[in-house]
């Protein structure tokens, strides 16, 4: 179940809002208010995916990865 928050509305938001309601898009404010937070969700996702791509290309040269190495390693740390 959600939580109840109260939101500020300036002229803007109302405006669009009104003009949502208006062409029939939603049918109610609260799926406006629920579609405009979906929209800046997926935004932020999107954001924090660019962000690690620049981060891996950013990285350098990608080592070569030795996978025997890689398991004789974790055996000796943590097998017994």
């Amino acid at each position: 179940m959600g939580r109840l928050e109260t939101i500020r509305l300036d002229a803007q938001m109302e405006e669009f809002i009104d003009t949502q309601l208006r062409d029939g898009n939603y049918g109610s404010v609260d799926e406006v208010v629920d579609a405009a937070l979906r929209v800046l969700q997926h935004k932020a996702e999107r954001d924090a995916i660019e962000a690690a791509i620049i981060e891996g290309e950013q990285s350098g040269e990608p080592e070569e990865f030795d996978g025997e190495e890689f398991l004789s390693e974790l055996h000796r740390k943590h097998v017994r």
